[in-house]
């Protein structure tokens, strides 16, 4: 009687023994399936953090022209976003901005290009020209950063031109100012006069440039910036430097940011 009720015990326990161990197999079995799904799913939000949007550029193309004589060249862009609606609302601000800029002057020297030619009937061609171009130089999901590279010739000496910079947060769906980015005016118009002062041999006379740059501080001057994995800030032609040094573009150095820019 005794051995059989020790037979028992020896059963229920091993019984116990296996029910516990395949709890623990399942429950190991579930821990690894969450962990499994949590590095997916962290993976698949660092994925999505890091899409870019899909934005197409055209070109629109409203020049003058009659018969075989072009008197005007005029041509826009015109951005579309087909996978962010709220982006896309911001990009046709732009996109109306360069239309309206595109016409304006179209309107506007459409009768004066005629009366010149007019006046000087010895003069086979004569041409003015508006172009606006636009640049994706970072688009990664966290930022979308365009630059309008806009070209005007009125038959002068030369053309002029500008680059503008446009930088979009498109997680928040809004459109950014250097202010967002930069921690102190100041201490922004110190690190630009140390590179003006370093590379004036580079570029030539910065006889103003002091003067632009104090007036950015005093917010008398626009200084524009777009971002690559870096923030750039950009002097158009004549605004620190003569014509002929072009575009002055310098790379901000990181702490004199108050946002990391190439976090995720």
């Amino acid at each position: 009687m005794c051995f059989k009720k020790l037979l028992f015990v020896i059963s229920l326990t091993s019984l116990l023994i296996m029910v516990c161990s395949c709890k623990s197999a399942i429950k190991n079995d579930a821990d690894s399936s969450t962990n499994v799904a949590s590095e997916e799913e962290s993976s698949l939000n660092i994925e999505n953090a890091k899409k870019s949007v899909d934005v197409k550029i055209d070109s629109v193309d409203i020049s003058d022209i009659e018969g075989d004589k072009t008197y005007q060249t005029i041509r826009y862009s015109v951005l579309t976003c087909s996978d962010n609606n709220t982006l896309q609302d911001l990009l046709d601000d732009l996109n109306a901005s360069m239309k309206n800029d595109a016409e304006s002057f179209a309107n506007q020297n459409k009768s004066e290009i005629r009366e010149f030619l007019k006046e000087h009937p010895d003069m086979p061609e004569a041409e003015y020209t508006h172009t606006s171009d636009i640049s994706v130089q970072r688009n990664d999901g966290k930022y979308l950063s365009l630059t309008e590279f806009v070209y005007e010739n009125m038959m002068g000496a030369h053309g002029m031109y500008v680059e503008l910079g446009h930088v979009y947060d498109v997680q928040n769906g809004k459109k950014l100012e250097l202010t967002d980015f930069i921690n102190d005016k100041q201490e922004l118009a110190t690190f630009l006069k140390k590179w003006v002062s370093d590379h004036n041999d580079e570029y030539g006379a910065f006889d103003y440039a002091n003067d632009t740059i104090d007036a950015y501080v005093k917010g008398e001057y626009d200084l524009e910036f777009y971002l690559t994995s870096e923030l750039i800030v950009v002097f158009q032609p004549y605004d620190i430097a003569p014509y002929a040094a072009g575009l002055i573009e310098i790379k901000v150095d990181d702490d004199l940011l108050k946002v990391r820019i190439n976090d995720i």
